[in-house]
């Protein structure tokens, strides 16, 4: 059974970071993205869309982490209450956003970790783009 590490909890002076990170997430509007483009599924590429599944993934997995940062400063009494009760509305949206990604699909999804840094899956041929007016 392997174990998760512990954290390294941040001290208050890290708020601007936490909060840049949080803010960084913009699952809302991903997600009014993603209504639009699930009528439409020529818009998005299976790629982009198995990347989108597999960060909004982490980042819906590690929202634990920000709450419990934010509530251990809270505890200490600090003036960032702004953030306590919901990191910016992200848990609202976040156990969906995956599964409206998926719905994207033209196939059926893959685990994250089929997935490489560049959002290909790992059978998926490296296609080059060429830019506008290039032959």
């Amino acid at each position: 059974m392997s174990r998760q590490p512990q954290p390294t909890w941040q001290p208050i002076t890290q708020l601007p970071l936490i909060a840049s990170v949080i803010d960084g997430m913009l699952v809302e509007e991903q997600y009014r993205l993603l209504q639009q483009a699930r009528s439409k599924p020529h818009v998005l590429d299976d790629a982009t869309i198995g990347r989108v599944i597999a960060v909004s993934t982490t980042q819906r997995d590690d929202l634990w982490l920000f709450a419990e940062q934010l509530r251990r400063w809270a505890a200490q009494k600090q003036s960032h209450r702004r953030r306590v009760g919901n990191p910016c509305g992200y848990s609202r949206e976040s156990p969906r956003l995956p599964a409206l990604a998926a719905s994207c699909l033209r196939r059926p999804p893959q685990p994250a970790s089929a997935i490489d840094s560049q959002g290909r899956s790992a059978g998926e041929p490296h296609r080059h783009i060429r830019s506008p007016g290039r032959s």
